[in-house]
C-alpha cells in the first residue's frame, strides 16, 4: 500500500469529448433511477420499513427523485448497535489495511464521479 499526498480532485474538462460523453452516460443512469424506492440498510440488509418520504427535485417540484425509507428511533437504535458491533472487529484491523479500503473507495468514487455530480446538482 502506498500513501499519496493529498490533492483535490481536478474539475472535469468538458472541452474533452470523452468527458462530455461520460457525463451524458452518467446522467442517463441517474435519470433511469428516478422514482425508485430506497431502503434502509441495517447490518448490510436492505430494509423496506420505517417512514417513507418522497424526495423531490428542488428545481422541479413535479419530479420525484425517489422514495426514501427513514428509520424511527427503534430502527435507528438497531442500526447503531450493529455499527458498534462491527466496530469491535474493525478497530482491530491494521491502519494500513483500513487506509487501503479508503483508497479503493476513492477509486470507485472517482470512476463514478459524474453520477455523483449529477445527484448533487439535482438535490
Amino acid at each position: 500500500m502506498a500513501i499519496y499526498p493529498y490533492q483535490t480532485e481536478p474539475l472535469t474538462d468538458f472541452s474533452v469529448n470523452a468527458n462530455r460523453i461520460a457525463y451524458e452516460k452518467a446522467l442517463q443512469v441517474i435519470q433511469s433511477k428516478l422514482g425508485e424506492t430506497i431502503p434502509l440498510v441495517i447490518n448490510g440488509e436492505k430494509r423496506f420499513e420505517g417512514k417513507l418520504s418522497v424526495s423531490l427535485n428542488p428545481s422541479n417540484h413535479q419530479e420525484v427523485v425517489g422514495h426514501v425509507h427513514q428509520a424511527d428511533i427503534t430502527l435507528g437504535e438497531e442500526a447503531m448497535q450493529c455499527a458498534l458491533t462491527a466496530f469491535e472487529s474493525w478497530k482491530k484491523v491494521k491502519p494500513q489495511v483500513r487506509a487501503d479500503v479508503l483508497f479503493k473507495v476513492a477509486a470507485i468514487l472517482r470512476k463514478r464521479k459524474h453520477e455523483f455530480e449529477n445527484q448533487i446538482e439535482n438535490h
